[in-house]
């Protein structure tokens, strides 16, 4: 019964975007001035030694449908990747390297504010927030040995962030944010996951 409450649970967001890209293809609602295509990216590396590091990537498509000039509402999807290094003491004189993979995938759905409505050559700061889904996996690996199944944790949380976009044209622009989501665990418990970005949009 556990099982099967899971599996309906992890489905609902994949329900809500395919609902999303229906709307694509239907014509334009009448209250929707623009419409917004973005894409982002976010990379970090720390190299400690050949035994300690840690890197995190992730990438996001989002759309943006504005029903006032400077107020939209917008729906994204974010998967990202984080690999941990760290060695640890095993016996007395030897150490064995910890390996943390952690997976996720990140549905949100936001109000963006934008703080001007510029759009001829210049800076157009914006605030946001909203909901998200998380669904998140991670596994635990001592240095070459077989690893346990993964750890799988998901739920809701809340979304929040600030950005500038710098537009080139009318339609395109560079878009920089600074992201918060609050995710899951374990049960009962919730962390911050900070993540600065860099990317396209497209207005249409």
């Amino acid at each position: 019964m556990k099982r099967r409450r899971a599996r309906i649970r992890i489905r609902l967001p994949a329900i809500l975007f395919a609902s999303l890209f229906c709307l694509l293809l239907a014509p334009r609602p009448a209250l929707a001035i623009f419409t917004e295509l973005g894409l982002s990216y976010n990379y970090k590396k720390l190299n400690f030694d050949d035994q300690n590091s840690l890197e995190t990537q992730g990438a996001t498509g989002s759309i943006a449908f504005y029903v006032w000039e400077r107020i939209a509402l917008e729906l994204a999807y974010t998967n990202s990747l984080l690999v941990k290094k760290e060695s640890e003491l095993a016996t007395p004189g030897s150490t064995s390297v910890r390996t943390t993979v952690q997976k996720a995938d990140i549905y949100e759905l936001t109000g963006q504010f934008l703080l001007n409505s510029n759009r001829q050559g210049g800076l157009q700061p914006y605030i946001k927030a909203g909901v998200a889904y998380i669904n998140k996996s991670q596994r635990i690996q001592i240095d070459n040995t077989d690893p346990p199944p993964p750890i799988a944790v998901a739920g809701w949380g809340p979304s929040a962030g600030v950005g500038l976009k710098y537009f080139f044209t009318e339609n395109l622009s560079i878009r920089l944010s600074y992201d918060v989501v609050r995710t899951p665990v374990d049960t009962g418990s919730t962390a911050d996951d900070i993540t600065g970005r860099a990317g396209i949009s497209w207005l249409f």
